[in-house]
């Protein structure tokens, strides 16, 4: 079974606080949550994994 991620998984991977998150998504720039634990949603690692590697890749600073 695939892992479920919530705010605290996608903060601690780098990818923002809850409201950062909650802010892209309703942007339109973040997923939206795969499904709902109660009220809380989730995010499967294949589908944060595929908007990582979505990404503009950063060049490094010369």
């Amino acid at each position: 079974m695939e892992k479920l991620n919530d705010y605290n998984d996608l903060d601690h991977l780098g990818l923002g606080s809850r409201w950062t998150v909650r802010n892209r998504v309703k942007s339109g720039t973040f997923p939206e949550p795969d499904c709902y634990v109660g009220d809380s949603p989730r995010w499967k690692d294949s589908t944060v994994r595929a908007w990582v590697e979505s990404l503009p890749k950063q060049r490094p600073a010369a």
